[in-house]
């Protein structure tokens, strides 16, 4: 019988987030600060060995996606300073986009379609985006058909190209990194300052839904990554590296993205 697709799904074991920490009263960041799943397993007798290792692998499909997310941000820098060069009308110009059949599709409220063709073609001639997007869909609908395997479900050949269509329907990439621009900012102490290498202002208030203000959040959310930031206290103080991880790795970031699970339950406890 078919797998029913559906994508969301009540299950025991959703991975939790990690939030990123400051750490602004040290002047070092943790050697190893970037977020990561930990999972503790507690084994049903009911549950067989094959069942548990692919929610296991499930589990830690969610820090693998959160870097996927970080690679897309980085490789569509070039594309978003090439749209304000050529089309500087289209600088501030509201769209999302999203896997297509192993391309890229543009989808906007407010464009007209033939400009929503240029940024097409604009997006499909970066390569290395392009690249990055679509092992963001290959290790999304993997970690789908694990979810499923767990469950003591296997995917047909018609069931993995309903996911494949389903993934490219459910994950919206300016939508995922306006969510981790909001996620940042619950991080940050509200007074004081945060400064990237240059001294520019590291700023998440502002939205993510066009090439200008992409730029203007892909900065600082670089100067994060890497924990170059500089945060400058009330008084005076400045702590260097004050926040370093990639905060893209939250529930409120990636959507959910797995079946209805049958059992409800693979014997698994986790922990973050």
């Amino acid at each position: 019988m078919p797998l029913a697709i559906n994508p969301l799904g009540p299950v025991s074991v959703t991975p939790q987030s990690t939030a990123i920490s400051s750490v602004a009263l040290s002047q070092a960041a943790p050697a190893d600060s970037t977020s990561a799943v930990t999972a503790m397993a507690q084994v049903n007798p009911t549950t067989n060995s094959a069942s548990l290792d692919a929610a296991l692998q499930a589990l830690g499909s969610a820090a693998k996606l959160s870097d996927d997310l970080q690679n897309v941000a980085s490789a569509l820098v070039p594309s978003m300073q090439k749209i304000i060069e050529d089309r500087p009308d289209l600088a501030n110009a509201n769209f999302d986009f999203q896997s297509d059949h192993g391309s890229i599709k543009v989808v906007s409220s407010s464009l007209s379609d033939r400009d929503k063709e240029w940024l097409q073609k604009t997006f499909n001639a970066n390569k290395g985006l392009v690249d990055a997007v679509q092992t963001f869909h290959s290790d999304a609908t993997t970690s789908y058909a694990l979810w499923a395997k767990a469950d003591g479900q296997t995917l047909s050949s018609s069931d993995t190209a309903k996911v494949s269509q389903l993934a490219d329907q459910t994950f919206h990439f300016m939508d995922m990194f306006q969510h981790a621009s909001q996620s940042m900012l619950q991080n940050m102490f509200k007074d004081g300052s945060y400064t990237t290498p240059n001294g520019a202002t590291i700023n998440f208030q502002q939205g993510v839904n066009s090439p200008l203000s992409f730029l203007v959040f892909q900065k600082s959310n670089q100067s994060i990554v890497e924990g170059t930031d500089t945060y400058t206290s009330p008084l005076g103080h400045a702590y260097y590296g004050a926040i370093r991880g990639n905060f893209f790795f939250g529930s409120s970031v990636i959507p959910d993205f797995m079946p209805s699970m049958s059992s409800n339950s693979v014997g698994v406890n986790t922990t973050v």
